[in-house]
Formats: structure tokens, C-alpha cells, sequence
């Protein structure tokens, strides 16, 4: 019974969740167009790195269309890296100034976010 407690601990408590819309610029070929994206972002906690090497997860769409799921994201400081399945740096999103750039399959997108909801 304590095991299965534990457990279910583990698992409805592992992850923290927030929204975030975000107006910016996405630049494709040096010209750039006005846009708006969203992205979702999951904040593992400690106890995660365990069985895990990524601090959260991010799943980044626009208003008409999936972009791209994020499953390793790093933490320095304040800063988030977003990193593709090969740990290489795609992105950063700041938790203090809400700025955010990012590669997407559309370009590179850069903007500032508002949180949505936690």
C-alpha cells in the first residue's frame, strides 16, 4: 500500500505545467512577418532527474498549426535552453523577461510571452 501511495506521488506530482503566448517575429530568409505562438512547458521536478537527464518538456504550436514537441530542456539560472532529441541548443526562453527565441520549422521565431496559465 505505501508502495502504491509512493507511487502515485511520483507520478501526479512530477511535473508542473504552464501556458505561455508569445507575439514576436518569426524571420524566414532575412525578411521577417508578425505572429503570435503558444507553447505549453512542462517544469520536471528534482526528483525526476533520477530516470531522466532533461529538466522538462515544451510542446510549441501557432494559432494554425503544430510546430515542433521539445522533450529535453535545461536550466541555467533563469534561462531555459530548449535542445532537439541530440542535446543541441534550438532555443532559450527566459523566465524572468519572458523573452524567447527559438528555431521552427517556419523560421526563427523571436518574441516575448506572457504567461496564460499554471
Amino acid at each position: 500500500m505505501i508502495t502504491l501511495g509512493l507511487y502515485g506521488f511520483l507520478v501526479l506530482f512530477s511535473e508542473s505545467t504552464s501556458n505561455y503566448q508569445c507575439n514576436g517575429t518569426i524571420a524566414v530568409q532575412a525578411l521577417g512577418s508578425n505572429t503570435r505562438i503558444f507553447f505549453e512547458l512542462n517544469e520536471y521536478r528534482p526528483w525526476v532527474g533520477l530516470w531522466s537527464d532533461s529538466e522538462g518538456s515544451m510542446m510549441l504550436e501557432s494559432a494554425t498549426q503544430y510546430l515542433r514537441y521539445h522533450s529535453k530542456i535545461k536550466y541555467i539560472g533563469t534561462q531555459i535552453q530548449i535542445l532537439n532529441e541530440d542535446s543541441s541548443i534550438v532555443g532559450q526562453f527566459s523566465k524572468l523577461s519572458g523573452k524567447v527565441s527559438i528555431q521552427t520549422i517556419d523560421g526563427f521565431f523571436d518574441g516575448t510571452c506572457a504567461l496564460q496559465s499554471r
